[in-house]
């Protein structure tokens, strides 16, 4: 049997080896693998068009050694695809004191600081940003470009994703630091949930994976 060192020759016996799975079923002696291999090919060709050396039709081949095309996207053709959330936004009366609970109850990190907006990195893939309310409502304007106005008020919500294994490390830290869980939740997956608030009202939820499709 002819023996191939190139690359082509790897990609040509993966199809035969393949091919041999596919068409050798349970119980069926070794033997009958080539045989039924060199009768697929055979009627293959036929198709197709001629064999190489190896068995395998030059079209098919070719397939297999083709890279699969390229997504383009352009505004007629496809909708473009959304990741993930990068930032969530909080409003504060008191970003100090906003500060002082999610650095020290919390124990979130600082990434940025100004006199406006401190914010935090969570679990090394999402940011919070703390807003001293009404300071943003005017636009941002830079060398770089423009950042449009924005504000919020009233009590809003946001949820961490936290271990199942830590909610009861995290219900003793809350309640070591005099931080009331208001209310707990267990879901129809599994996950559970406690509730707390921050100095400004907002609802925070520490949740356990078991909640949604994707999480």
């Amino acid at each position: 049997m002819r023996r191939f060192t190139s690359a082509r020759s790897n990609v040509v016996w993966a199809i035969i080896f393949k091919t041999l799975r596919a068409y050798t079923k349970p119980g069926a002696t070794m033997a009958a693998g080539p045989r039924r291999v060199k009768d697929f090919m055979r009627r293959r060709s036929s198709r197709t068009g001629h064999l190489d050396a190896a068995g395998l039709t030059a079209r098919s081949f070719g397939s297999a050694m083709a890279s699969p095309p390229k997504r383009v996207l352009t505004p007629e053709s496809a909708m473009p695809r959304l990741n993930r959330i990068i930032e969530t936004a909080l409003y504060v009366d008191d970003l100090e004191r906003a500060a002082a609970f999610y650095e020290n109850v919390l124990e979130v990190e600082a990434m940025l600081r100004t006199k406006t907006l401190y914010a935090y990195d969570i679990g090394g893939s999402s940011v919070l940003l703390l807003f001293q309310r009404g300071e943003s409502l005017g636009s941002q304007t830079s060398p770089n470009g423009i950042i449009p106005p924005h504000d919020g008020s009233g009590p809003l919500h946001i949820c961490f994703a936290v271990d199942a294994e830590e909610l009861p490390v995290w219900e003793t830290r809350l309640n070591q630091h005099g931080v009331a869980i208001e209310g707990r939740r267990t879901w129809e997956r599994g996950g559970e949930s406690l509730y707390l608030r921050d100095p400004d009202g907002h609802l925070l939820e520490l949740m356990s994976p078991g909640v949604w499709t994707t999480y």
